[in-house]
């Protein structure tokens, strides 16, 4: 299986907007109500602007079908390698086949710069 060219994992940016368009499907994007949708918020006591701490300085979150307060799954490069492990053992488990060197080589492929793989 050559996973460069025919690949059954997503890549990291793939797999990325891939996890946040399912979450988009099932939540709403509305304007932070603690901030008005600008990100920040001043201080009573001294004027000072900071970040807003419920929206996270985006200025929007999401909610649920219920109305509740929803924040989007970890998208992380660690994320992505339980995808990738989670991936060829659903594989295996269908097929009843060991994926094993298909999925090291998965891992060795999408292993990441700046500190290595995860």
């Amino acid at each position: 299986m050559d996973l460069k060219s025919n690949s059954i994992v997503l890549n990291y940016e793939q797999w990325y907007f891939a996890v946040m368009d399912e979450f988009a499907e099932t939540h709403t994007k509305e304007d932070c109500d603690d901030c008005s949708g600008d990100g920040e918020f001043e201080c009573d006591c001294c004027g000072h602007i900071a970040d807003c701490k419920t929206c996270d300085g985006d200025g929007f979150v999401f909610v649920d079908t219920s109305g509740r307060l929803a924040y989007p799954p970890q998208r992380n490069k660690r994320e992505h390698r339980l995808y990738i492990i989670r991936t060829f053992l659903r594989l295996a488990k269908f097929t009843g086949r060991s994926y094993f060197k298909q999925c090291k080589e998965a891992l060795k492929l999408y292993s990441y710069p700046l500190g290595g793989s995860l």
